[in-house]
């Protein structure tokens, strides 16, 4: 008795993993026929030419989708027919028109009556066009269809960049949901998913108009009145006004992190999830498939977030390169008007104002060895300055010319004096100690 029960107990466990095995069999086998569909392992791709683009708003640029039947000189595909739907930023470009392209005519011989199947749809406000295309095949015996069997042209788009306040930055894509390439002697979808294409795009800042800028009139320099005694003194030559150097603006970057890779990355958090919660539920044949099916979908953004960033960080390294040339363009400008000054204090014949500088610095140099480097600046009374100006003028006019202590020119130091005052009233330094009056005061 107990030997029948094991028997019956062992044959309906068998029974039982025999079933298991069958329903795991079975779930595998649909879950490969959904790859399979997708054209998991397809070796026709798309591409676009060329691969990224930099446009300012206004401007009209071309792009061109080719269809590859074949991939690495692997198997070759005899394409009869493909479905597809482009999706590029609505806020940055306007489609101006669509043409088929020549990959299914260029096998063809020429003949009046083929016929073909064609279809574009374009949808400017939703940043859509699809465009299918089958293959072309004659009207008279023996009635043969011509295959794409090389690489050609599957369409031919020309956009126009929207007009825009500052930079934006967007892709131009296949939506892989809604691409097929149908083949000869294959019953599934060709299509390799691995290489979905894409197009980076960059629409540039619009240049800002530059006003010009008003040269300063020079004033004249009035003419020493000569003495009976002394020769006519030699006229000054009247200053050159220095030209303002205007440096060329440049656009001014947006953030690296763009709107459209923040979408992305908000859709990478929302697919995650849906797919920790997918495998967290009980396992059949339905869940198994939604998880594959997230599971391409995360992989499909991944590639975009990489892809955008990508994009982003070409646009910062141009908007970099653009400041170095303008930073470029104004050292040379700067260079240019130093040259023009030593050449023109050279053309007068005259060097004074070059050793009344320098007299000048000297001054700067003793206090410095005497007091401190920048001790001047720590602030004091005006009147300090005022009034040792004044007793090196009153040196000098009683006959002096140089200062026995510093062994420089007395107006020299007055003149300094004079400019440190100067530099405290702009600096709003020190005590100003000058005499008011009562209105003043008040």
């Amino acid at each position: 008795m107990n030997n029948r029960k094991r028997i019956i107990s062992v044959t309906a466990l068998a029974l039982v993993i025999f079933s298991l095995v069958l329903l795991s069999a079975r779930m595998i086998s649909e879950i490969q026929e959904v790859r399979r569909s997708r054209g998991a392992g397809g070796l026709a791709t798309f591409f676009f030419s060329p691969d990224s683009i930099s446009v300012k708003p206004g401007e009209t640029f071309t792009l061109t989708l080719y269809l590859n039947p074949t991939l690495e000189g692997l198997e070759q595909y005899r394409v009869s027919a493909f479905d597809t739907s482009i999706t590029y930023p609505a806020d940055m470009l306007s489609l101006a028109s669509a043409e088929y392209g020549d990959i299914f005519q260029k096998q063809l011989k020429g003949d009046p009556g083929a016929i073909s199947l064609k279809k574009l749809e374009i949808n400017n406000p939703a940043g859509t066009v699809k465009i299918a295309m089958g293959t072309l095949c004659t009207t008279a015996a023996p009635w043969q269809c011509f295959t794409a069997q090389n690489t050609g042209v599957a369409a031919t788009l020309r956009f126009t960049a929207l007009p825009s306040s500052g930079r934006k930055t967007g892709t131009i894509t296949l939506n892989p949901k809604d691409v097929a390439i149908a083949a000869l002697g294959s019953d599934s979808n060709v299509v390799n998913f691995d290489k979905i294409p894409f197009v980076s795009i960059a629409i540039q800042s619009p240049s800002p108009s530059l006003s010009p800028t008003a040269s300063p009139t020079a004033k004249p320099s009035p003419t020493a009145t000569p003495t009976p005694i002394t020769a006519t003194p030699t006229p000054r030559a009247t200053p050159t006004p220095t030209p303002r150097v205007t440096s060329t603006p440049t656009p001014t970057p947006t953030p690296s992190t763009s709107s459209r890779l923040s979408e992305i990355q908000k859709q990478i958090t929302e697919t995650e999830a849906k797919l920790a919660d997918l495998q967290s539920q009980e396992k059949t044949l339905s869940s198994q498939i939604a998880v594959v099916d997230n599971q391409i979908a995360l992989t499909t953004l991944r590639i975009d977030a990489v892809r955008q960033q990508i994009s982003d960080l070409t646009l910062d390294i141009d908007t970099t390169i653009k400041k170095i040339g303008s930073l470029e363009e104004s050292i040379d400008e700067l260079t240019k008007v130093l040259i023009n000054r030593i050449i023109a204090t050279y053309e007068v014949g005259g060097t004074q104002s070059f050793e009344v500088l320098m007299e000048w610095g000297d001054v700067f140099t003793y206090g410095e060895k005497k007091y401190a480097r920048d001790n001047w600046l720590k602030g004091t009374d005006w009147h300090e300055f005022y009034g040792s100006a004044l007793r090196h003028l009153y040196r000098f006019w009683a006959g002096e010319d140089v200062d026995p202590e510093t062994g420089i020119n007395h107006l020299a130091h007055a003149l300094w004096n004079v400019a440190a005052i100067r530099a405290y009233q702009m600096r709003g330094l020190g005590q100003d100690d000058r005499h008011k009056t009562k209105e003043e005061a008040k």
